[in-house]
């Protein structure tokens, strides 16, 4: 290999390493953060970064779009990277609850109201908005690349 081969799948790597940190920020802590704060309640806890599980969920996210974006020109990259992007929506789920969240409020002495949240329109929200267009833009994005390797 070529010392200019080597530099461009380091330049790779270090933009799926940043592309991992990237989705970790926006599904395990911002959407989270967002949702805490538009509610009456803290319902969800917020991981913090030091958190052991949550500190290696953001070492696979790197780890998966690392690979995916050192093997851009093939297809396992694609597929990594769709894999990825859905493992970061199911990750959200599993924070959200699935979306139905049931929060009790202390109303009196030993009185508690039960409140029932609804978030699965987040959630749909979500998965339009963000997971989808990612998907559809890294899969055109490499077979772009396929096809001018072509």
């Amino acid at each position: 290999m070529e010392g200019n081969e080597v530099l461009m799948i380091l330049k790779k790597i270090v933009k799926g390493i940043i592309h991992g940190l990237f989705m970790w920020l926006i599904y395990v802590l911002t959407i989270p953060f967002i949702v805490n704060s538009l509610t009456t309640a803290e319902i969800f806890t917020v991981p913090t970064f030091f958190e052991l599980k949550w500190f290696l969920i953001m070492l696979f996210f790197i780890i998966i779009f690392a690979v995916a974006s050192a093997l851009k020109h093939r297809p396992y990259g694609v597929l990594l990277n769709v894999f990825g992007n859905l493992l970061a929506f199911l990750v959200l789920v599993k924070l959200l609850e699935g979306g139905l969240v049931t929060i009790s409020v202390p109303v009196g002495e030993g009185i508690e109201v039960y409140v029932f949240m609804d978030l699965r329109i987040v959630l749909y929200t979500i998965f339009i908005v963000i997971t989808i267009p990612s998907i559809m833009i890294s899969v055109y994005e490499s077979l772009k690349e396929i096809d001018e390797h072509i």
